[in-house]
């Protein structure tokens, strides 16, 4: 019986470095920047596109929050959001498939409460594209508005 408790604890510890590093990889556009996995974007099918993020600012209860995706859409940049006010606009400042940090491929968006609800319908012609959804803001929040 303690062999097998051993055999189960060694194949745990083993796994353990490749679950965790599984969820964090190297950013494709901000060197010595890791990123982690927030949510996969269905498109058409069969296809999809995973967001990764990583906290940039924490203002009071204001975040800002790094956002990328390279595999079938490609975009990065900055979401803003208030934790304290899920109903105050948010600010996205992305550079699409321009040149991270290249302020003439800057595009912003505020999207104000009234149009949150087209914006999770996808139907929110100034993220119309390979922009973020309306789940990774929610995925977001979650994550980074607990403390």
């Amino acid at each position: 019986m303690k062999t097998k408790a051993l055999l189960l604890a060694t194949s745990f510890a083993l796994l353990l470095p490749s679950i965790t590093n599984a969820q964090t990889e190297d950013s494709q556009y901000r060197p010595n920047t890791k990123v982690v996995f927030i949510c996969n974007q269905g498109l058409d099918e069969p296809y999809s596109t995973r967001w990764f993020a990583k906290l940039d600012k924490r203002q009071g209860k204001k975040r800002t929050v790094y956002i990328e995706t390279w595999e079938k859409y490609v975009n990065k940049g900055f979401i803003t959001f208030d934790c304290g006010n899920p109903k105050a606009s948010v600010q996205l400042d992305l550079y699409g498939w321009g040149e991270f940090g290249d302020d003439s491929q800057l595009e912003k968006t505020t999207v104000h409460s009234k149009d949150f609800k087209a914006w999770q319908m996808g139907d929110f012609e100034p993220l119309a594209g390979e922009s973020p959804p309306y789940e990774l803001y929610q995925k977001l929040r979650a994550k980074y508005c607990k403390s």
